[in-house]
């Protein structure tokens, strides 16, 4: 692995800024209903939550946010920040999946009042089916009456 990087203190500067990204999606799965998608599918929403996490981090150097235009801006410091913006976001993408925020603004439509989340849906599921097994049942008795 040599002949990637000269030493290695750019692999450990590479692992300090994709960390916080992946810190986060598996955060982000830990917290969420949703599937695991496959690994590509985890390594490419890792490098989002990088993005974001590294703007973030970014954001807070350029404005002076926490003191960061001070001389004492350490890089661990700039680690700290990027990993607070990728954990905050989680939970934030976490609740607007599961309240249909991104679906209903790409709809034009106001949030739903039912989360979509596998509870939801089992309940639906389990009540329609419930309904179904009824009128079955109520089918198969009048059948049996006449």
């Amino acid at each position: 692995m040599s002949w990637v990087f000269n030493d290695t203190n750019e692999l450990i500067n590479l692992l300090l800024f994709l960390m916080p990204g992946f810190v986060a999606a598996q955060f982000f799965y830990l917290i969420s209903s949703h599937p695991k998608p496959n690994h590509f599918g985890q390594v490419i929403h890792a490098l989002s939550f990088t993005v974001v996490g590294q703007g973030g981090g970014w954001l807070v150097g350029q404005t002076g946010i926490f003191g960061a235009l001070n001389k004492n801006w350490l890089a661990g410091a700039e680690f700290i920040t990027t990993l607070m913006f990728a954990l905050l976001l989680a939970p934030i993408l976490v609740f607007a999946l599961n309240n249909n925020i991104f679906y209903n603004i790409a709809k034009g439509v106001p949030a739903m009042e039912e989360p979509s989340n596998a509870r939801a849906h089992m309940r639906q599921y389990l009540s329609l089916r419930e309904d179904a097994v009824m009128d079955a049942i109520a089918d198969r008795v009048k059948s049996n009456e006449g």
